[in-house]
């Protein structure tokens, strides 16, 4: 049967994005609750620098999201904060490397417990093999769309 033939909201692309865009606005208001002032997409760039410090602003970008155009702006507002510091890269002058500063590892050092209970309350009803089935999903489609 043509996919076309079923209403919008049982087409899964369209369920894909609608269950995304939910988790970012449940994160929005979570973080705005938490008083902590930072958007989702500034939070992943923290965690992305928490994950691996020191990264090469480049490498703060999502390759397959394209979203060069906002780190600069993500990573203005977070340093104007004071949470993160932009440094030469030693090897390389023309580069810059962005750090998360004191301020910027303990506003992390709060935040991250409670984002993972804000996620173990969404996904902990859900039971491992569907949580493991979800993420085989996931990656099939990732694999085909790169």
């Amino acid at each position: 049967m043509n996919d076309f033939a079923h209403p919008l909201h049982h087409a899964h692309a369209y369920r894909l994005r609608r269950v995304a865009r939910l988790l970012r606005r449940q994160l929005d208001r979570s973080l705005e609750g938490f008083d902590a002032g930072l958007s989702s997409a500034q939070f992943f760039v923290m965690m992305r620098l928490h994950e691996a410090d020191g990264r090469i602003q480049g490498e703060l970008v999502d390759p397959d999201l394209d979203d060069r155009a906002n780190i600069t702006r993500l990573v203005d507002a977070l340093v104007a904060r004071n949470l993160v510091v932009r440094r030469r890269d030693i090897e390389d002058r023309r580069r810059q490397r962005v750090f998360l500063t004191d301020a910027g590892h303990a506003l992390l050092d709060g935040l991250v417990p409670r984002v993972v209970a804000l996620r173990e309350q969404l996904f902990g009803r859900f039971a491992a093999e569907d949580l493991a089935a979800l993420e085989r999903v996931l990656d099939g489609l990732e694999a085909d769309l790169r």
